[in-house]
């Protein structure tokens, strides 16, 4: 198994590559990076932008990163559908979903019978 990360002091650089949606979710990495917080700890991080899931999922299976963050239907389905093994780190956090309607839906149950857009059909947000 490959070490992700390294000792403060150590003279070995270890370079993590991931890919993160774009947005405020991810400003702990965006800072670190900026600051060069990755660098004081011999981390070579390179923190990529992804369009979607289906190229984070497509990065991690090839090797083109180490690391994605997402929502664990990704891991779910990398699983079940591409076999691959994989390692879920899980945090919490409400991924600021928002449910957008016309004015006159005020519940859920007035979705019923409704059309529903969502930005992807085999991804977590499009069950939620």
């Amino acid at each position: 198994m490959r070490h992700m990360f390294t000792r403060q002091g150590s003279d070995q650089t270890i370079k993590i590559r991931t890919k993160v949606f774009p947005g405020p979710q991810n400003l702990a990495l965006f800072v670190a990076e900026a600051k060069g917080y990755f660098d004081k700890h011999g981390i070579d991080a390179d923190v990529q932008i992804t369009v979607g899931s289906d190229e984070q999922r497509t990065a991690l299976a090839d090797g083109t990163v180490e690391v994605i963050h997402s929502a664990v239907d990704n891991a779910v389905h990398m699983v079940e559908t591409a076999g691959q093994d994989i390692i879920i780190v899980s945090g919490g956090g409400n991924g600021m979903n928002d449910l957008i309607v016309r004015a006159e839906i005020d519940t859920y149950a007035d979705l019923r019978g409704k059309t529903v857009i969502v930005d992807a059909a085999n991804t977590a947000y499009a069950f939620q």
